[in-house]
């Protein structure tokens, strides 16, 4: 095997192991000076350089690094199956007890006795309250016709005399003639508002023109007046000869851009087999959503159908009539079940993101191992941008049209 070409040297010289000619040097990995890899690091280089086993004692390190990362993760598989299995126990057990008491409830029969009692009273005390409404508005009836009756009772307790009265009587109206006399007033008013605004129109009519501006003033605004159509058409000449002198500016700008030999460094049969590739990814797209939506309406009719067949089987269950009536009596309440399995579910998967938060801690605590220094991982990410840049700079030089 060919021995590698040496690294480098770091440009930091103190401390650290000595190495062959007398001098010590410290390594620097990836994350730094007095990270926890610097054990790692120097025994990658022991054996690299010291040793001369070349490229062999990398790969080692990495299988051993590989071999002790899957024992860690075969450890956390086996803890975490665990954990699921007691919780699974748990349930079973739970399930097995409630479906001996014969009750589903989380809830002792004292507790439940103790709810129905209160659930009694509220219902006796809204009946309570109904029935003392009805009698307090059947009371307040009563006591408003008694009132009404004591005030028809009484004499009339006014300021006025009789003949007062009697001229006031006299005086009122019908309310539709006075609406009537009001429509009335308001037309004659409008007549006479149109016949005065007539009149004064035709006096001013009447009145001869005055202005202040002589007739060769006048003459002269008119004969600017009409300039100001031909101004008017010779603009827009103008603009209809601008517009034609611009399409003809482009036309000829393009022209010279055809003329132009493309500025790309693939060939014309290698454009022509690029194209070829477009337009087969694009039959290709196109396949695939046509074959899309078959599947689509294909899996909509066998959703249909089992649909059908599901509601056609007739209900299967393995409880009699008289336990099922008793498990309906003694199930609990929907909301408070509802609410008990989303707290738990809520729980679970608390405990799910601490595992996760706790797992990729420990996966981020593990020391990066590479024998790069950082000058070499950087020409390596810039030659792996150009070459991701390459070929999307050379399919758009070859899709610009010509």
């Amino acid at each position: 095997m060919e021995e590698p070409a040496p690294l480098p040297q770091p440009a930091a010289r103190v401390g650290g192991p000595a190495v062959p000619g007398g001098s010590s040097l410290t390594w620097r990995s990836s994350a730094g000076s007095g990270a926890r890899n610097a054990e790692a690091v120097l025994k990658l280089h022991r054996l690299r350089f010291v040793e001369r086993r070349g490229h062999d004692a990398g790969l080692e390190l990495i299988e051993e690094r590989r071999k002790h990362n899957c024992q860690a993760d075969l450890e956390l598989q086996r803890e975490h199956a665990a954990k699921v299995r007691s919780l699974k126990e748990a349930g079973d057990e739970r399930l097995k007890s409630l479906n001996s008491t014969g009750s589903f409830s989380h809830r002792s029969k004292e507790e439940r006795a103790r709810e129905e009692e209160a659930r009694r009273e509220h219902l006796e005390a809204r009946d309570e309250g109904a029935q003392r409404f009805q009698q307090l508005a059947s009371t307040h009836r009563e006591e408003l016709a008694a009132m009404t009756a004591r005030v028809s009772t009484r004499p009339d307790m006014s300021t006025r005399t009789r003949e007062d009265l009697r001229a006031l009587e006299a005086k009122r109206t019908d309310p539709e003639e006075a609406e009537a006399a009001t429509k009335k007033r308001h037309r004659e008013k409008v007549e006479r508002h149109l016949e005065e605004h007539r009149a004064m129109s035709a006096r001013v009519a009447a009145l001869p023109r005055t202005t202040f501006r002589n007739r060769a003033r006048r003459e002269e605004i008119e004969e600017r007046r009409l300039d100001l159509g031909e101004a008017a058409e010779k603009h827009a000449q103008r603009v209809q000869e601008r517009a034609r002198w611009f399409e003809q500016e482009a036309e000829a700008m393009m022209s010279r851009v055809a003329a132009t030999p493309h500025a790309t460094f693939w060939t014309k049969e290698e454009r022509a087999a690029l194209e070829e590739v477009r337009q087969e990814t694009e039959a290709s797209i196109a396949m695939r959503k046509q074959r899309a939506q078959e599947f689509s309406a294909a899996h909509a009719q066998d959703l249909s159908a089992m649909r059908e067949r599901v509601q056609a089987t007739p209900r299967a269950t393995f409880w009699t009539k008289e336990e099922r009536q008793q498990i309906e009596e003694l199930r609990g309440d929907p909301d408070e079940l509802r609410a008990r399995a989303e707290q738990q579910a809520r729980e679970r998967a608390e405990a799910y993101r601490q595992d996760k938060k706790e797992m990729a801690a420990r996966v981020a605590a593990i020391p990066k191992s590479t024998f790069l220094d950082p000058e070499h991982h950087a020409r390596r990410r810039h030659a792996e941008a150009l070459r991701l840049r390459q070929p999307q700079a050379s399919v758009a030089a070859a899709r610009k049209p010509r």
